[in-house]
């Protein structure tokens, strides 16, 4: 047979190239009839397709903010699952745009890559998608190039890239929610800044993710930086409440009204239970829904009306949902697609180890957050019937409506009275200290041993006494006495704790209080039970022995159990919205047991501030300030390679910082009208906020809009009732700037004036500051005068002072966030 001209060979193989990809259905998930568990494990052992190699030139795939050009190069699809293409792998020359679009986010992006928009070339991809990609591209592919050679050299990356993708896909595959409203593409890119991925999910609260996973020298663990992550540009333009977000593992679309749990608890580790969830269903299309569950509880099944459900747990996820939510996945598949205002009850039976003695009596409870199937942060009430040892003691959630023994055994129910973020128990060999806060009623357990770096610490004292309690009763009394003394001493604290609280917010939400010891430095405040760190149990004198600093020291006290005591109201009665929220309740929490401590011990109170700020600017191994890990808006994100500690750093040192200042523009504002009690107006803002979302979720705009509410004339910047300019310029950035005071004229006369100038340095360059302006006197003491507010690099003002005035001096309490307590 005689040659075939090109232009019409190329012509002919593309007409094939475009019937072959044709053959994608759209996506209704109405193809999707097959067994959904075969279905998965087919997305996951996806394979490229030697028929469907092509050369493609000029071809861009455009999703809202993300930008994937594939200039020119050679691709390969994947084969076909059950009539669906899901992927791709190309190798060329390529190029990836995405501009954020806030300062935040750029300046998120920046901390990884030095630059505040990806504009990436790259020399490989894989790109994994649900909808008709390949028909998009298909008018850009031309001749194949070695199709053999290119499949067999990439067929195990496209497969490990397929796994990563197959429950995203499976989960549309199963579902009817249109092509339209779910559209997915993820994308693992190779160029000059390494591996790393950009994706778009319509579903997705940010549909816009880019990051990279890097491994950990030290620990060879991978983490996941998330470099940046926004709403794209018609999510940004729509009202939350139209939007669709995650109906497989979100509860904005199927909510838990209650949840009962049956558990059979077997200390130090095991636990046998058993879940059942009411839920309603409150945007339908969905088959699948997915529930977080520890990886260390193997579900054994899962029913509905007694009927057996098919269950995947642990499988294959997504990079950036990995770091963000954690493998401990449960996908549970319905019989059929949900429906908008059903209602269904779900039954999990499950066991495994979520307990550990570190200690004789001692137990950490590490899976303590995801111990039964939940759907997140989700409001809800609960059932708890526990049952236990007799010799061990046990404190829980909820109000305690029962409690009986029986041949060595206990069993207790608790319930809510209203619905609560997470349930949670807390088991130990306990001594109990009770104490009264009006009609609440405060226990604290404190067990008489201590985990072994900090009882080691304490030798040789207390360690003999752990090795002699076993063999000598005198010395195990010694020790449950000791420890009811410490119980005692923090029940007695909280007690008082309560009541200034409730002075300060309100009533207290629940019925009573237990503060349990937890083995760790960490602890968490949940509704009506502290899983408190051992060290907040120990005396000044004993952490001196142990060589806490004085910081250290001071923070594990009362404050720690003040801290999460006031988590009773910050996180628990009132919750955050998103992550970007999770902040929010952490500062509350936290500025609450910091002005009990200015009430107490105004010099530690001072220290603790002044430490947050030394935190802040100081610098890590890379020299970057820490400050500038990110915005708190932020939340876990915060935590990367570059700021392992940034969470933390920036959460509870930049958010108390940023509630300070607000209390002390209240504060000032109050001084300067003569009000009698200086807080009064902003605590009445916070009790505002605390009736207005109770058993609610709160964003920070939330937060914003209250205290506008009662904002006061002087910090009405430009004359308008808005806190725009504290909230975007120092809640959504990272700023920490130095302040200097310059060209100080005085002018005596009838009225004493002064003008000035002040300027902010290491700053965005719009933002706005407000910052207390104080005249020294020949007594060299401080009088008020005024809070100014100055707007960028360099603001001149003018004010009155008083006569007699020596000279002038800004903020000098140290209450604005700068870089230097000598600004």
């Amino acid at each position: 047979m005689g040659s075939v001209p090109r232009a019409i060979r190329e012509s002919c193989i593309f007409a094939v190239a475009v019937l072959a990809l044709s053959v994608c259905p759209a996506l209704t998930g109405q193809t999707a009839r097959r067994n959904p568990i075969d279905l998965y494990h087919e997305l996951c052992s996806v394979s490229l397709d030697e028929k469907q190699v092509y050369h493609i030139r000029d071809a861009a795939l455009d999703r809202e903010d993300l930008h994937l050009y594939l200039s020119d190069g050679t691709i390969a699809f994947t084969k076909a699952v059950d009539g669906h293409i899901t992927g791709a792998y190309f190798e060329g020359d390529g190029q990836v745009l995405v501009i954020p679009p806030n300062p935040g986010e750029r300046a998120s992006l920046g901390v990884f890559t030095g630059l505040g928009v990806l504009d990436e070339t790259f020399h490989s991809a894989y790109i994994g998608f649900n909808d008709d990609t390949p028909r998009e591209i298909a008018s850009h592919l031309r001749v194949p190039e070695d199709a053999g050679d290119f499949v067999s050299a990439h067929q195990e990356a496209a497969r490990i890239y397929g796994e990563h993708d197959a429950l995203r896909l499976l989960l549309s595959f199963t579902s009817d929610l249109g092509k339209t409203e779910d559209r997915f593409l993820h994308v693992a890119l190779a160029g000059r800044l390494g591996l790393f991925t950009v994706a778009y999910d319509s579903l997705a609260e940010d549909q816009i993710v880019a990051g990279q996973a890097v491994r950990d020298a030290e620990s060879d663990e991978m983490n996941y930086n998330l470099w940046m992550a926004f709403p794209a540009s018609q999510a940004r333009g729509r009202r939350e409440s139209d939007r669709v977000i995650d109906p497989w593992r979100g509860f904005y679309c199927v909510r838990t009204n209650l949840t009962r749990i049956d558990a059979k608890l077997l200390p130090p580790e095991q636990m046998l239970a058993t879940a059942d969830l009411d839920l309603t269903v409150q945007h339908g299309g969905q088959r699948l829904l997915v529930f977080e569950l520890s990886r260390w509880l193997r579900v054994e099944r899962v029913t509905m009306g007694g009927q057996a459900l098919e269950v995947l747990q642990n499988e294959a996820i997504d990079s950036s949902t990995l770091a963000q939510r954690g493998n401990d996945l449960v996908t549970v598949i319905l019989p059929q697609i949900l429906h908008s205002g059903e209602s269904l009850k779900l039954r999990f039976v499950y066991r495994g180890a979520v307990m550990k003695q570190v200690a004789p009596g001692l137990v950490f409870v590490g899976e303590r957050g995801i111990w039964y199937p939940n759907r997140g942060m989700e409001l809800s009430r609960f059932e708890l019937h526990l049952r236990w040892p007799a010799e061990w003691t046990l404190a829980a959630t909820g109000r305690r409506t029962s409690l009986k023994e029986d041949n060595g055994e206990r069993e207790g129910t608790w319930v809510t009275d209203d619905v609560i973020p997470y349930a949670g128990f807390n088991i130990g060999q306990y001594s109990r200290g009770v104490a009264q806060s009006g009609s609440v009623q405060v226990e604290a357990y404190a067990s008489g041993s201590f985990e072994k770096e900090i009882a080691s610490a304490l030798a040789p004292h207390a360690v003999k006494k752990v090795d002699e309690a076993s063999g000598a009763k005198d010395t195990r009394e010694e020790l449950a006495l000791e420890a009811q003394h410490r119980a005692l001493a923090v029940a007695t604290r909280e007690a008082d704790t309560i009541k200034a609280y409730e002075a300060w917010f309100g009533p207290y939400p629940l019925s009573g209080l237990s503060l349990t010891q937890v083995p760790g430095n960490t602890s968490q405040g949940w509704a009506g039970l502290v899983f408190l760190s051992s060290l907040a149990f120990l005396t000044p004198a004993e952490k001196k022995k142990i060589g806490m600093d004085e910081f250290r020291a001071v923070s594990t006290g009362p404050f720690m159990a003040d801290h999460e005591t006031a988590h009773q109201w910050w996180g628990d009665l009132v919750n955050w919205r998103s992550y970007r929220d999770q902040w929010l309740m952490e500062a509350l929490a936290n500025y609450s047991a910091l002005m009990l401590l200015e009430r107490d011990d105004p010099a530690n109170a001072r220290m603790l501030l002044d430490h947050y700020r030394t935190i802040l600017a100081a610098r890590n191994e890379s020299k970057k300030r820490q400050a500038d890990a990110g915005p708190v808006t932020l939340g876990l994100r915060l935590t990367s390679s570059v700021y392992p500690n940034g969470w933390v750093n920036i959460a509870y040192g930049r958010g108390t910082w940023l509630i300070h200042m607000l209390r002390m523009m209240f504060h000032d504002a109050s001084v300067a009208a003569g009000d009698p009690d200086p807080d009064a107006r902003f605590l009445s803002a916070l009790r505002v906020f605390r009736e207005r979302f109770e058993h609610r979720a709160a964003s920070t705009a939330d937060f914003q809009h209250v205290l506008e509410e009662s904002l006061p004339l002087s910090l009405r910047y430009e004359g308008r009732r808005s806190l725009d300019w504290f909230f975007e310029g120092w809640v959504e950035s990272a700023a920490m700037p130095t302040l200097k005071l310059t060209q100080v004229k005085f002018t005596r006369g009838e009225r004493n004036t002064v003008s000035f100038v002040v300027e902010q340095h290491q700053i965005p360059p719009d933002i706005v500051t407000s910052i207390p302006v104080y005249a020294v006197m020949p007594d060299e003491s401080l009088r008020y005068v005024a809070r100014i507010f100055v707007d960028g690099r360099s603001t001149r003002l003018r004010l009155t002072v008083p006569a007699r005035t020596q000279r002038l001096v800004i903020d000098p309490y140290g209450t604005v966030l700068t870089d230097s307590d000598k600004s």
